[in-house]
């Protein structure tokens, strides 16, 4: 089983499968989420006994449940850059259609990207997830240092599309707002050990 990583979503046979602290009561909505679609999403958390992090989202904005998976138990991981195979399709919102496609023509195998968020998870379950206030979450490896001025560029683009775009920019540790970046301040990077305020997210080792 290959390493996992925040905003993978893992597909598993049920709830039964979560592994939670002290015995944690499992509320029902995990439940009928799970029994209606069997996906989890891994968290930014360290481990639990060898168990993997993850995250339960149900219907409602409130309702996120965090727990715990054993390796064992994943069936299909889905890293964000593999939903972009399954395509726009499974998207039922069509300004979220034409936003996907819009960031596909936009990085043209320029940049490594993926849906991630209500975007990934609608195309991974195939469950109507978004709506009209969802942000269109994505997750970009550059592989090199995008410099503050190319990321400027890409967010004024993005400005220009249906929904509004979430951009997570992964590091070798941890992950950060391409916003943010674009404004040429200091970044929040978000890692397994918390967030951290840093000025050049690229020269953290």
């Amino acid at each position: 089983m290959f390493a996992m990583e925040p905003h993978d979503l893992l597909v598993i046979s049920s709830w039964k499968d979560l592994q939670t602290k002290k015995n944690e009561p499992i509320p029902m909505w995990v439940k009928t989420s799970l029994d209606t679609a069997p996906i989890v999403v891994v968290r930014r958390a360290k481990t639990f006994a060898n168990n993997i992090p993850v995250g339960v989202r149900g219907c409602k904005r409130r309702e996120r449940f965090a727990t715990y998976v054993s390796p064992q138990s994943v069936k299909i991981l889905y890293r964000p850059s593999d939903l972009l195979q399954l395509g726009s399709e499974y998207l039922y919102l069509p300004q979220a259609r034409v936003t996907f496609q819009k960031i596909q023509s936009l990085f043209d195998q320029k940049l490594n990207w993926g849906p991630a968020g209500s975007a990934g998870y609608e195309i991974a379950s195939r469950q109507i997830i978004m709506n009209a206030e969802s942000d269109f979450d994505i997750v970009i490896d550059p592989h090199k240092p995008l410099g503050i001025k190319e990321a400027q560029t890409l967010v004024e683009k993005m400005d220009f599309f249906p929904m509004y775009v979430d951009t997570q920019v992964k590091v070798s540790r941890g992950s950060f707002s391409l916003r943010e970046w674009a404004k040429g301040k200091e970044v929040m990077l978000k890692s397994t050990n918390g967030p951290l305020l840093v000025n050049d997210p690229w020269s953290i080792g």
